[in-house]
C-alpha cells in the first residue's frame, strides 16, 4: 500500500460520517467527525507537528517565555512569562 492509498482511505473514513438528529441526516463538512474513531489520533498527529513547527522550534522567538505548555488532543494550557507578569493562556476547542 503506497502513501496515496492511505490518503484515499483516510478521505474515506472522513467523508462517510452521517448523523441524524429528528428523523433528518446530516454530514459534518468541516473538521474531523465528533466520535469518529480516527478524529483523536488525526488530532494528535496535527498537534505534535504544530508543537515541532512552531512552538519548539529554534526559530520561536518566544519559546525561552513559555514555563508550562500541557497539551490534551487538541485542548492547550500554557503559562507564559510576559512583561509586567505572567499570563495563562488556555486554548479549548
Amino acid at each position: 500500500m503506497d502513501p496515496d492509498d492511505i490518503v484515499k482511505l483516510l478521505q474515506i473514513c472522513l467523508e462517510t460520517h452521517f448523523k441524524t438528529l429528528d428523523g433528518r441526516i446530516y454530514t459534518q463538512t468541516d473538521g474531523t467527525p465528533i466520535g469518529k474513531s480516527i478524529s483523536g489520533p488525526l488530532a494528535d498527529i496535527y498537534m505534535d507537528w504544530f508543537e515541532n513547527e512552531y512552538i519548539y522550534s529554534d526559530s520561536n522567538d518566544f519559546r525561552d517565555n513559555i514555563k508550562i505548555w500541557k497539551r490534551s488532543r487538541d485542548d492547550i494550557h500554557s503559562l507564559e512569562r510576559r512583561r509586567g507578569g505572567i499570563r495563562l493562556f488556555l486554548l479549548e476547542s
